[in-house]
């Protein structure tokens, strides 16, 4: 199945809110499956241990879209429907909330719970990285030594990140090439070098480009 673009907790965040000495300590994670979400959820437990509630909410990059999440005991639609909808806010999938609170004694009411537990999770969001991770595919270019400088300049003038260069009977070239440009650029370079040029499509990644440079994942 061809890999689809979404929004991805590129780095954790964490986030803090209190209210009536209650304190809510919040988490942003990304998470691949829902054994993965339960697996940080027992981390948390065990590192929190004297907290009075662990409760998540997250979203998969399923077909159709998973999202669940539980209150883990405080009262129905009070912490984990907000911690979700601030996670549907934020646009990220692949992605789980988790916050953890520490009761202070005077109990705050549906509407003081909802609030405080959006408030964590928002928190948590705000410090985290969420970016678009798009579909792109790793491809080899080959060409004679005097063509060299040629493709270089083409893949420079595209702003197609180049990982490798591989020196051998001719050149070969390792890039990233977004699935959006893909047809024009391979039709383009293929024309320009009058068909002797070979190109190879390695495999299909996804990849996010931050403040100037690229990150590549398999999924």
């Amino acid at each position: 199945m061809a890999l689809r673009a979404y929004k991805a907790v590129l780095r954790p965040g964490e986030g803090y809110y209190e209210e009536k000495h209650s304190r809510f300590f919040s988490f942003v994670m990304p998470a691949g499956s829902e054994e993965e979400v339960l697996l940080q959820a027992a981390a948390l437990k065990k590192k929190y241990y004297d907290c009075s509630h662990v409760c998540y909410a997250f979203r998969l990059n399923t077909v159709p879209l998973t999202e669940k999440y539980t209150d883990a005991g405080e009262p129905s639609g009070t912490a984990g429907l907000p911690m979700l909808n601030v996670l549907r806010g934020s646009g990220a999938l692949n992605a789980a909330v988790f916050v953890i609170r520490y009761f202070g004694g005077t109990k705050l009411g549906t509407g003081g719970l909802s609030r405080a537990y959006s408030s964590a999770a928002a928190d948590a969001v705000n410090d985290s990285t969420i970016l678009l991770k798009q579909p792109g595919g790793i491809y080899t270019l080959s060409c004679d030594y005097s063509r060299l400088g040629k493709l270089q300049y083409m893949l420079k003038e595209e702003g197609l990140p180049v990982l490798e260069t591989v020196y051998t009977d001719s050149v070969g070239i390792r890039f990233l090439l977004p699935n959006e440009k893909a047809g024009s650029f391979l039709k383009r370079s293929t024309d320009a070098f009058s068909g002797r040029l070979s190109a190879e499509k390695e495999k299909e990644v996804l990849f996010v480009t931050d403040a100037g440079k690229t990150e590549i994942f398999d999924d």
